[in-house]
């Protein structure tokens, strides 16, 4: 199960920059569902600097190690 707040995504083709980023973000939250593991645990898991202030490098390093590094961060409209 995972959970994520539906703003976050943008409503765009998966294709697009803004969709790769889509699937960078709900991958990392499945992390989260798949092993009942918070942020913090995923950040040590993944070897990135611990931040719960801002844990994008999460959706990030998925981004650019999974998904080929394309994906960009939703703005507003898009």
């Amino acid at each position: 199960m995972t959970f994520f707040d539906p703003a976050a995504i943008c409503k765009t083709d998966g294709s697009t920059l803004y969709g790769l980023w889509n699937q960078a973000l709900i991958f990392h939250e499945a992390l989260h569902g798949f092993y009942g593991k918070g942020d913090l645990d995923v950040q040590r898991a993944l070897g990135l600097t611990i931040d719960l202030g801002s844990t994008e490098n999460i959706t990030v390093f998925l981004d650019q190690k999974i998904l080929g590094g394309k994906g960009q961060p939703c703005v507003y409209g898009n």
